[in-house]
């Protein structure tokens, strides 16, 4: 065919499977694309075409024959018959085959559209399903939030209905509490005045007991005395026995009357009318009452004269007014120098049996009694002419053996204040009431003179570091502390009795730590306190396994910054580490030495029997409760702006206390560096010589890696910590140079020169010396705890506390510097250290490496409530390693103070 894009001479196949487009017919009458016809996802309906533009823009395109071109197309295709496609010429055909192609490709094309809008169609179903489920759920939670507000608000409306009374019963209940609370005070005050008035009476009664029983025990002597001189070879034996003599009298009756012939009518007179007065049969007859005297509670011994019962006012008083129970009747044939000494009568009381039997002994019926006194003060007379002679002019016989009496009891108590006194204090004697010095006073009096050459040798051969003006005022007072300071031989018997061994002693059988680690980026930084503190509690156990662990009495853990002391943390690690309920547990805070101090509590616990097996311990974690914890900063306002600096200068930060203890005293910032790079050099050592292998006990903790920004990298881990990370390798002074002041621009403490903060925990087993033997564990003593004290200074300079409170614990035990052999002094920072070593003059000791010899603080780190207790680990187990026998603890404390220990290895 002329003009057409088909060879007539092409098969009738190959128009058949001709699908190119050159030759699709799309009809004009095919419907818009689904995307025109579609909703907008707004609900504003899309933009369509006219029917002009869906003409232009689905036309047939230009490549269709232009017969087909001109031809219409019928909307509703109908296939051709079969006699017409037989019938139908070449060209019919091929008409005829293209109306089948256009007509499958506009099907095709249909299809295709109907797919699409059913894809769109079901694209759409989603998002309106999707945003009807947001708008529910946005539906319900104003209904949620509109519900909750009406809650709110009833309930607004409740508490408004019933505010008023119930502040009106607060003020009430306010009112009755402040007056219950005033009440209370005033009970309080009149229960005091009671109990002072109750002791008041007491001691009347215990006094008036023992002058009745000094009393009992005098008329006893005094009978069993008058019924010796009645027996034979006594005064009386031969007037009282009876004789067979016609028309005589005998015994008591004719003793009388032959002693009342040889005296006057007056003297008779007197006699007769003491004998008429028997109201007080027995009862002293004395010149003059004596002026009262109060006996002291510990004045047993001491006779109070007016306590005896008076002569009543009636009686006559004369020559024979003489004292019949208390009066030495001498016989005439008996030596005098045999009644001269006077004896002293003790006044225990006799058992109750011995009582009785005695009081059977020499009772004397009241007939006898007065019979007796009536024969008896016929003789007094003379008996008091013979008794007088042995006395002192002027003095009364009765007068001069109360003095004695006195003078004894003043003796006793002043030897039994000196048994009941430590042989560390001194004493000091009552006076006698005279105004004479007693005889303690004569006794200080006398060694002063005794020991007066060798005073001076002790003041020049004393040994002191500072607070010498403190010993020497101790010396002043007591003359027992003048006796202990002289000479090489007592320096030499205080050391061997600080290395002496007594069942008293307070030992060591274990002493571990775990490792310590920095804060915030070291290994431990996810541990929690009371966890490190469970697993030093459960290695001391095991430490000793012969120990059953319910045998541990008490627990003391130092702790400073944990949530309520630690307390209730602290005890559920004691638990899970094992230990029974049956051992308890304290917590102890004295900021820097808190674990020093949980040691010395446990000791003198041990010391004064409360228990027989302790622990002292610390735990921190500074990476927990660092920071605002640290400074207290809900105080009350008034200490913020006291006049006194010192209590403002309490919250003053460590930092700047160590700037002012390096500008008041001179501690350069060389120096100071090196020190820190000391430290750093000796801990890494210790740590690759493996000397802290013994000490350290392994944690197995959590550990998750963060980076500079805090921000999680990687899995959580479970690690096993068996080092101390805060030692630095190859640390030198002039490395740490080149570091900026951390604390003051100008300052010279930077973070090299300073202690870094950590975690960590340290337990240290402590037990009496015989319970250790009892329980078998002699073996495995490591040492022992010797004593502890404290001292306070300037909150400004806490730093110097070790240069006063090392001085003061070797004043007391009686050592000097030269005794010890290792020291542990805590490096809060350089500056402090440097003095401190200046001042005790430690500095060479330091440099040969007798101070901090496996590092300090600088280099291992300081959690602040387990370094007492690191650093007892620490001391022990060097001088088990270096064979030295004397150790000290030392370091300063917050808040200007300063503590001390001492510790023996074995």
């Amino acid at each position: 065919m002329p003009g057409s894009p088909i060879d007539a001479n092409q098969s009738f196949k190959t128009e058949v499977m001709d699908d190119r487009p050159a030759i699709t017919v799309i009809p004009s009458s095919l419907t818009p694309p689904p995307s025109t016809q579609v909703a907008a996802s707004n609900g504003a309906s899309r933009r369509t075409y006219s029917n002009s533009q869906q003409s232009a823009l689905f036309s047939p395109p230009a490549t269709i024959l232009n017969t087909m071109r001109e031809r219409d197309i019928e909307s509703d295709y109908t296939p051709p018959a079969p006699h017409r496609v037989l019938e139908a010429s070449a060209d019919e055909l091929r008409a005829m085959l293209q109306t089948c192609i256009a007509e499958n490709q506009k099907l095709k094309m249909e299809a295709a559209h109907h797919k699409l809008q059913y894809n769109l169609l079901s694209l759409q179903a989603d998002e309106e399903s999707k945003r009807a489920a947001v708008e529910h759920d946005m539906v319900r939670r104003e209904v949620d939030a509109l519900r909750m507000a009406e809650h709110s608000r009833q309930a607004k409306r409740e508490l408004s209905t019933v505010s008023e009374s119930i502040q009106n019963k607060y003020l009430q209940m306010k009112m009755w509490y402040e007056s219950a609370m005033e009440e209370n005070e005033a009970l309080s005050r009149r229960v005091k005045l009671a109990k002072k008035v109750i002791q008041q009476k007491e001691e009347e009664t215990m006094t008036l007991a023992e002058e009745r029983e000094m009393l009992l025990n005098r008329i006893r002597e005094n009978r069993e005395h008058f019924h010796m001189l009645c027996s034979p070879g006594g005064i009386f034996h031969n007037a009282l026995t009876p004789k067979q003599t016609d028309g005589r009298e005998h015994g008591l009756s004719a003793l009388l009357e032959a002693m009342s012939q040889s005296q006057s009518q007056e003297n008779n007179a007197a006699t007769m009318a003491a004998t008429n007065n028997n109201s007080a049969p027995s009862t002293p007859m004395v010149m003059a009452r004596p002026a009262s005297r109060l006996v002291r509670r510990h004045q047993r011994n001491a006779q109070s004269m007016s306590s005896l019962p008076t002569t009543p006012s009636s009686r006559l008083r004369g020559d024979n007014s003489g004292l019949l129970p208390s009066v030495n009747l001498v016989a005439q044939t008996e030596p005098r120098s045999r009644y001269s000494q006077r004896r002293f009568v003790p006044t225990t009381p006799p058992s109750q049996r011995q009582s009785r039997r005695r009081r059977r002994e020499s009772t004397i019926s009241a007939d006898d009694n007065e019979e007796l006194a009536r024969q008896a003060i016929e003789s007094v007379k003379a008996v008091q002419s013979l008794s007088t002679q042995d006395a002192p002019e002027g003095v009364p016989l009765s007068s001069q053996e109360d003095n004695e009496q006195v003078q004894d009891s003043q003796a006793s108590q002043a030897a039994a204040e000196m048994l009941r006194r430590h042989p560390s204090q001194g004493y000091k004697a009552p006076s006698s009431r005279d105004g004479t010095a007693g005889p303690a006073e004569k006794s200080a009096a006398m060694h002063a003179k005794l020991f007066a050459g060798s005073k001076t040798a002790t003041g020049a051969e004393k040994r002191k570091l500072t607070a010498e003006g403190e010993a020497g005022a101790d010396e002043m007072e007591s003359p027992q502390k003048k006796l202990r300071a002289g000479g090489a031989a007592s320096e030499s018997r205080r050391l061997a009795a600080v290395l002496s061994k007594a069942p008293s002693d307070i030992v060591i059988l274990s002493s571990l730590r775990t490792p310590i680690c920095r804060s915030y980026k070291g290994h431990l930084k996810d541990a929690y306190p009371e966890e490190l503190l469970s697993a030093v509690l459960k290695a001391t156990r095991l430490a000793v396994p012969e120990m059953d662990p319910a045998l541990v009495d008490d627990v003391g853990v130092g702790v400073v910054l944990s949530e309520l002391g630690g307390s209730k943390a602290g005890r559920m690690a004691l638990n899970h580490a094992g230990y029974p309920n049956s051992t308890s547990l304290f917590t102890a805070n004295r900021a820097c030495a808190s674990s020093l101090q949980s040691i010395s509590l446990v000791a003198a616990e041990i010391q004064n029997g409360m228990v027989d097996v302790g622990i002292g311990a610390g735990m921190e974690s500074m990476t927990r409760n660092y920071g605002s914890k640290a400074v207290p900063v809900d105080v009350w306002p008034a200490l913020r702006t006291s006049e006194a600096k010192h209590v403002r200068d309490c919250v003053m930060p460590m930092g700047l206390t160590s700037e002012n203890v390096a500008e008041r005293y001179g501690v350069d910032r060389g120096i100071q560096d090196q020190v820190a790079a000391e430290s750093h050099v000796r801990a890494a050592r210790a740590r690759d010589a493996g000397w802290f292998d013994s000490q350290i006990v392994p944690v197995t903790t959590r550990f998750q890696e963060v980076d500079k920004q805090g921000n999680k990298v990687g899995e959580e881990q479970q690690i096993t910590v068996t080092r101390d990370d805060g030692i630095r390798t190859g640390v030198t002074a002039e490395a740490l140079a080149k570091l900026k002041p951390a604390f003051k621009p100008d300052g010279k403490s930077t973070a090299g020169n300073s202690s870094q903060i950590s975690d960590g925990a340290a337990a240290t087993l402590l037990m009496r010396r015989s319970t250790a033997t009892e329980l078998g564990l002699s073996g495995r003593i490591m040492g022992k705890f010797v004593g502890a004290t404290t001292v306070g200074c300037d909150p400004d300079e806490m730093g110097i506390g070790p240069a006063l409170a090392i001085p003061k614990l070797l004043n007391r035990l009686g050592l000097k510097k030269e005794d010890v052999d290792r020291w542990e002094i805590n490096e809060a920072f350089a500056s402090q250290v440097v003095y401190c070593l200046r001042e005790l003059g430690l500095m060479e000791a330091w440099e040969k490496g007798k101070v901090n010899p496996d590092g300090g603080a600088i280099a291992l780190g300081h959690p602040l409530g387990a370094t007492g207790a690191r650093m007892t680990s620490t001391l022990m187990h060097g001088l088990a390693r270096q064979g030295g026998e004397v150790g000290v603890v030392s370091m300063c404390v917050g808040t200007g103070m300063g503590m001390a220990g001492l510790f023996v290895r074995e």
